[in-house]
């Protein structure tokens, strides 16, 4: 029998449980666009801050759940180290109301931490694999290597950021007939600055071998040739940070961990970001960058040619040479540059194209 009530309600909104064990900032912002999108999302994390994410320093990880339980997102935190069975009781307490909470799926981020495979084997699992293959130089360690093997296993379906990582996937791992999505990275899309006074060129994020630091000096060294008013900034911590050169008056370096409100107007302080890879699946520190209006130059490797608004902020990976003409031919990009770069981001890589993409992909996962 119809009554008032039922017409007056229609379909209860999807249920999307939300686990990392790194990648806390994209988990949040893809968490935060899904619940404005009409869905109800429970994050599921560590109870403290990952070092190569966030440099130990909690109070950013806790100001960006914060934000997120502002936006409605309900969150649930994994208490002490994943070898600490101190917590063990406390940890089975809060995935047990995790399973209560009945999700129609969880979006699983590829990680290292056995707890979360509970919700994996348990409900439909669609695991985000941001890194299909190992970065050169990186080095998993094998009780990383196993979980991931066994989260891998447990996924009713795959997510990558591009179609290159696709293929990396198909190759790297035995999906069977298990569908691959692909879902382009999100960037928040914020409104656009202009564009510094004097040329700034920076480099941001994780300094490892693949980041390709040394072909970006060999490439200011052409810059510098013509335009010696180019200031390189160099931002961020690891291996490769030794290999800057000790020179105050063309680069400015800030080695360690960056909290986001100054990476924030770093990026804004910038007239072009560049990313020298030598090998990347993807970037963060890029759509951050577009999202911001900033243009982005990138090597041909993974996903990164998706964050080029044309062919011009695409140079071959490893040539110096190139990646210097394209610096030099975008130093003078002004205020309309940077529209256009937002609108691009706007139409290619905002959250909002994400979570609607996601939560049709969910959908086909939870109507199997």
């Amino acid at each position: 029998m119809t009554t008032p009530d039922s017409l007056n309600h229609g379909p209860a909104p999807m249920r999307v449980v939300v686990t990392c064990d790194g990648f806390l900032k994209y988990s949040v912002a893809k968490a935060k666009a899904m619940r404005a999108a009409g869905v109800e999302v429970l994050l599921c994390c560590r109870a403290h801050a990952i070092e190569f994410e966030f440099g130990e320093v909690d109070s950013d990880r806790a100001e960006l759940l914060d934000n997120a339980r502002a936006a409605g997102v309900k969150v649930v935190e994994l208490p002490g180290r994943v070898r600490d069975l101190r917590y063990l009781p406390r940890v089975v307490y809060r995935l047990l109301r995790i399973i209560a909470w009945r999700p129609d799926v969880i979006d699983m981020q590829d990680h290292s931490d056995p707890r979360l495979l509970w919700l994996g084997y348990l409900h439909r699992t669609v695991v985000t694999v941001h890194d299909p293959v190992p970065h050169p130089g990186e080095v998993r360690p094998k009780r990383g290597r196993l979980t991931r093997k066994l989260a891998l296993r447990s996924a009713d379906a795959f997510v990558v950021h591009g179609e290159s990582l696709r293929d990396e996937l198909t190759v790297s791992a035995a999906l069977g007939h298990r569908p691959v999505y692909v879902l382009p990275h999100g960037t928040e899309i914020t409104s656009v600055t202009a564009p510094p006074a004097s040329p700034r060129v920076l480099m941001f994020g994780r300094l490892e071998v693949y980041k390709g630091l040394p072909v970006l000096l060999d490439a200011m060294n052409e810059v510098w040739h013509s335009r010696p008013d180019v200031q390189l900034v160099i931002a961020g911590r690891g291996r490769e940070a030794s290999l800057i050169p000790d020179d105050d008056f063309r680069i400015e370096t800030q080695i360690g961990y960056i909290p986001e409100r100054a990476l924030n107007a770093l990026i804004d302080d910038a007239t072009v970001v560049v990313l020298p890879y030598l090998q990347a699946s993807g970037s963060g520190v890029g759509t951050q960058a577009i999202g911001r209006g900033v243009p982005v130059i990138v090597t041909a490797t993974g996903t990164l040619p998706t964050l080029a608004r044309d062919p011009s902020y695409v140079v071959p990976t490893g040539d110096c040479e190139l990646l210097a003409e394209a610096i030099v031919s975008h130093l003078e990009a002004g205020i309309d540059e940077r529209r256009r770069v937002l609108k691009y981001a706007d139409e290619h890589h905002s959250w909002r194209l994400v979570a609607e993409r996601a939560i049709a992909q969910f959908r086909e996962v939870a109507s199997r």
